[in-house]
């Protein structure tokens, strides 16, 4: 058999060279990311107003639970739980009351991060990957709800606590005014909602008439037709052989 070449044999050579090489590499360090909803010595709260585990309730519905515990540290408040559960709107659509609140407390806990932690880390965790960025903002919001009842979440790489930053009062600055409206949006979407289904149910009784109508009508020149049929089969004036006038007669029968 005929021999490689040597530039061909030399470049497999080297191309496997490299992949040795990169082969006997030591493992490029990786960040490792953890949360814990307490410290070792500690329980979750438990309160019959709260959610049955309210750190995981933070990490994945954050503005529900900000929401909640604000009902919860405000007890005069108008606004009831199941109230609080109807906020018009979708979390994506910020001109909706509940995307309002959703872009506030995005905007508070980014702020809060910037100012806790140092530039590189807060570039990492917050700007290289969004689902890393959402769950340490919801960690935040975690820590700053569950210090409230003596629980210590924890996290690695580690969050500085800032329960205290003066920014939280601005998040329940706008969920107070959230609810303030609550009462008369929700009347608001209740007759809208009743104005919704009378239009619906006048659009409903409009087709049924429109139908019996069509209904009457194809009855009428069905009848007609048949009163026609029999007035030519019968009229002295003008005959049809019968067997054609039968074909048009549904009850007629061919001899």
């Amino acid at each position: 058999m005929a021999q490689p070449a040597n530039s061909e044999h030399q470049n497999t050579v080297q191309a496997n060279t490299e992949l040795i090489k990169l082969a006997l590499l030591p493992p490029q360090p990786c960040m490792v990311i953890h949360f814990a909803a307490t410290q070792s010595d500690q329980t979750l709260p438990t309160n019959p107003e709260l959610p049955a585990d309210l750190f995981t309730a933070c990490m994945t519905t954050p503005v529900k639970a900000a929401v909640r515990f604000w009902l919860h540290t405000h007890p005069h408040s108008k606004v009831t739980q199941e109230m609080s559960d109807q906020i018009p709107g979708t979390l994506k659509d910020r001109s909706t009351p509940l995307g309002e609140l959703c872009w506030t407390l995005t905007a508070i806990t980014d702020t809060i991060a910037w100012c806790i932690l140092p530039r590189s880390m807060f570039h990492t965790l917050f700007r290289e990957d969004a689902t890393v960025a959402s769950l340490f903002r919801n960690f935040i919001l975690a820590s700053r709800i569950m210090r409230h009842y003596n629980t210590s979440p924890q996290s690695r790489p580690n969050i500085p606590s800032s329960h205290t930053h003066p920014l939280w009062e601005s998040l329940d600055y706008e969920i107070d005014m959230c609810l303030r409206q609550l009462p008369r949006l929700l009347k608001e979407q209740h007759k809208q909602k009743q104005h919704m289904d009378r239009v619906k149910r006048s659009e409903e009784e409009r087709r049924i008439r429109a139908n019996k109508r069509k209904q009457k009508a194809e009855k009428c020149n069905i009848e007609e037709l048949l009163e026609n049929i029999n007035t030519l089969k019968f009229s002295g004036s003008y005959k049809i052989p019968l067997e054609i006038a039968s074909s048009f007669h549904p009850w007629s029968s061919r001899n």
